[in-house]
């Protein structure tokens, strides 16, 4: 008898036909990707039309994507050159937003922002520089220092005329050697830092200030009311051993006229405008 034929087994592979979502999902990363190459492909300049007319940005070069721009304004004040590496998402929603690295003469800073037509938003700040190189930006003639910049977010709103109106910041700012050419003839003041706090009152900045160092003593609290372009500072002031004596003669008269407390320290409360 002859042997009967070995049985053969057949194995087949069941293929599952892709579901619509499947579909739909491909579709999207597709389009995701042509988005990220032609923003990669596209000149910086098509950045204008995204932009408030107040913001005017010229020498670009580069792409959308990752741009520069040798000069920039708002609302007619010159604010340096700029450089950024967008989120490509936020384009969808008619923002701009992505990585920053700001420079201003010798001041520069970098960290993550966020702009629209209403205003702007910035976080994880760090940088500095001369203060002197921020004239343009409102601050007043003949006061020196070195500043360094850590905040964990600041924001701003564009008003009527395009003018940025600081609304919070939360964050660190030493400045060293300050001095100004209005006291004591410019003698180094110390080293100070500002504490701004958050949750300040409706429309304004608010921080403590109190010194690191140098000829003076100081603690006192800062409020800024961008809107109206003023401020008050008020706390005490006291003289160290070291202190140079035309700054020691301008705080023997202010302490004439304020008198001073149990702890030798002497009142200010200042009103100034910038």
């Amino acid at each position: 008898m002859s042997p009967s034929p070995r049985p053969t087994t057949k194995t087949s592979i069941d293929r599952a036909p892709l579901s619509r979502r499947s579909y739909a999902a491909i579709a999207v990363i597709g389009l995701l990707a042509l988005a990220a190459a032609g923003l990669i492909a596209m000149p910086a300049s098509l950045m204008t039309h995204f932009m408030p007319a107040f913001i005017v940005a010229d020498e670009l070069s580069g792409s959308v994507w990752h741009g520069a721009a040798g000069k920039l304004s708002i609302g007619g004040r010159p604010l340096g050159a700029v450089e950024w590496q967008l989120h490509p998402a936020a384009l969808w929603h008619l923002t701009l937003s992505g990585d920053l690295h700001w420079v201003k003469s010798g001041f520069q800073f970098s960290g993550e922002f966020e702009v629209d037509r209403h205003g702007i938003a910035l976080r994880d700040v760090s940088g500095g520089g001369p203060i002197e190189d921020l004239r343009d930006l409102g601050l007043p003639a003949g006061w020196q220092g070195v500043a360094d910049i850590k905040l964990a977010r600041f924001t701003g709103e564009f008003d009527a005329t395009g003018a940025l109106i600081p609304q919070a910041a939360d964050g660190e700012i030493h400045v060293g050697s300050l001095s100004s050419t209005l006291i004591a003839g410019g003698v180094s003041l110390g080293q100070f830092v500002l504490r701004t706090r958050e949750a300040a009152p409706a429309g304004t900045l608010a921080g403590q200030v109190s010194d690191e160092g140098g000829p003076l003593q100081v603690n006192a609290l800062v409020q800024i009311s961008p809107k109206d372009h003023s401020g008050t500072l008020a706390g005490t002031l006291k003289e160290r051993a070291e202190i140079p004596a035309a700054l020691q003669e301008e705080i023997q008269n202010l302490a004439q006229m304020r008198g001073r407390d149990p702890q030798k320290r002497v009142p200010i409360d200042v009103e100034f405008n910038y």
